[in-house]
């Protein structure tokens, strides 16, 4: 954890350089609600930002069993739809042979993948198999094509069965039709692309307890933290943002509209001033978007953030850069309690510029789930001959 502090009155600045770690490991996960299962699964994935996909874990169909898996992407980019029966559009980028420890279970393939993805291509196919009878196990669905699971820069999509190789396909390919849901985990790292920045606010004239804003890009960027003028003491500390992306006006008094995407509890602050406090956050913004916050004390009542109460209207700029704009908001009792007046977040807004051209993602809804009904010793799978369920044991 990084701590900055400015003492106004003694004119001493301490700081520290914002770092970026791009290598740093992010996951995307399924729910885990596996009813069936085939050699393999195939479905698109779709970057926000430019990543690079590692590792995939799968659920396998059986326990104790040597099996081979294999990992295979559409060799030019693009869907899968149209070439899901066509090995030469196909290019093999790892397989590895483990002993199955689990049927109900997450398991890592233990392939060491180097898929490079870019935020401003469209949707990639993915072909992920084992290289027997029924080794993977997945859900059937009733929404080709739709969102399946996703991050803040990774979608996943429902997509097909398939036998082992390149066989035959269970589900269909028709948007809104019967499909086959990956269960699974998808790890991948962020682009080294994107320059750190650091939006500085005027000082404050006044305290909160929260304050619900909003920040508008100019160019794709991710907000990757916040330092809060804060009252010296210990405080427990929030940032929500907008479910569905966009202002924090048309949902400024829905809290279910909103989720949690970093908190620090226990910072102790010596004296007032400017911290840095530790938040962790990812959230990205698209190029003339404007993405809602609420940064807030968890203690009810507790008028602890520096504000600056000249604003005048919600939405009029604060503070700015070539990069972002920080606007006024509401200023706000926790949790989502009545408005108390107009202000402006006093601080630091930490942020990177993206690639050009990147987009990002809408993040829908936190999609992962804990093992589903069909988690015990029973199992269903796909006969590669009739498409008919079968249960095994």
């Amino acid at each position: 954890m990084r701590l900055i502090l400015r003492v106004i009155f003694l004119a001493v600045t301490l700081s520290s350089a914002a770092t970026i770690d791009a290598s740093a490991q992010h996951v995307l996960s399924t729910p885990i609600d596996y009813n069936n299962g085939q050699d393999g699964v195939m479905f698109d994935v779709d970057a926000g930002v430019d990543l690079r996909i590692t590792g995939i874990d799968v659920i396998p169909s059986f326990a104790g069993q040597m099996a081979t898996y294999e990992v295979w992407r559409v060799t030019d980019g693009g869907s899968f739809v149209g070439v899901e029966s066509d090995p030469s559009a196909w290019t093999l980028v790892g397989s590895n042979t483990v002993t199955t420890p689990s049927n109900t279970a997450l398991m890592p393939l233990g392939i060491a993948l180097d898929i490079e993805l870019q935020g401003s291509e469209p949707a990639l196919g993915l072909y992920v198999t084992g290289t027997g009878a029924g080794d993977i196990r997945y859900t059937s669905g009733a929404n080709f094509g739709g969102l399946r699971a996703q991050t803040w820069h990774l979608d996943i999509f429902e997509g097909v069965g398939k036998s082992y190789p390149f066989g035959s396909t269970f589900g269909g390919t028709t948007a809104g039709g019967p499909s086959r849901m990956f269960n699974g985990r998808i790890h991948y790292e962020l682009g080294s692309s994107g320059e750190p920045a650091t939006l500085v606010t005027p000082p404050r004239n006044g305290t909160t307890n929260g304050l619900t804003f909003d920040i508008h890009a100019n160019e794709p960027v991710t907000v990757e933290g916040f330092s809060l003028d804060l009252n010296a003491g210990t405080h427990d500390l929030e940032v929500w943002t907008p479910t569905a992306g966009g202002s924090h006006v048309p949902v400024i008094s829905s809290p279910g509209s909103w989720m949690l995407v970093g908190s620090v509890t226990g910072f102790n602050a010596p004296i007032s001033g400017v911290y840095d406090v530790g938040f962790d956050l990812d959230v990205p913004i698209a190029v003339d978007e404007d993405r809602g916050f609420y940064v807030t004390s968890t203690t009810a009542g507790a008028s602890v953030l520096g504000v600056d109460s000249s604003p005048s209207s919600v939405g009029e700029s604060f503070a700015l850069d070539e990069s972002i704009v920080l606007r006024a908001g509401n200023a706000r009792g926790y949790f989502f309690s009545l408005f108390s007046g107009i202000g402006g977040l006093v601080g630091e807004v930490h942020y990177r510029r993206n690639a050009p051209g990147a987009s990002t993602n809408t993040f829908a809804s936190n999609l992962i789930a804990a093992d589903g009904p069909f988690a015990g010793g029973g199992l269903f799978f796909d006969l590669a001959a009739t498409g008919d369920f079968v249960q095994i044991d």
